[in-house]
């Protein structure tokens, strides 16, 4: 496995980052020009049966967040990065987020859901 590593500028802080392990299963967009249909259908849609709110909802259709509501930018942010924050907010170990919104919201989320639509997510730009 081999991890890339470079600087992010994030509100004005400098932040080392680990991008995508290659060879992690996630389909390199920008390679493949590929993404996940499910993960697609699952952050325009949610999931109703499942009580998945739709990530659009918050993130916007382009994935560049709401900053005045306080929902982040997905769009440029790499597939290990939103995997780990996805998980986080699943498992609780995270929960910097208003009234448990994505918590409520990522325990819902199976591991495949997860994979999904980081594979989708990750393809923003």
């Amino acid at each position: 496995f081999c991890c890339v590593l470079f600087w992010q500028e994030e509100d004005g802080l400098r932040n080392l980052v680990r991008s995508r392990w290659l060879g992690y299963g996630y389909k390199r967009q920008a390679e493949t020009g590929e993404t996940s249909q499910v993960g697609h259908k699952l952050y325009f849609g949610g999931d109703v049966k499942k009580g998945i709110t739709a990530c659009v909802a918050c993130h916007g259709v382009k994935g560049k967040g709401m900053a005045q509501a306080g929902f982040p930018a997905l769009a440029g942010q790499n597939a290990a990065y939103l995997k780990t924050q996805l998980t986080t907010f699943r498992s609780g170990s995270r929960g910097n987020d208003r009234n448990n919104m994505m918590r409520n919201i990522a325990i819902k989320l199976s591991d495949s859901d997860i994979d999904e639509l980081v594979n989708y997510m990750s393809s923003l730009k």
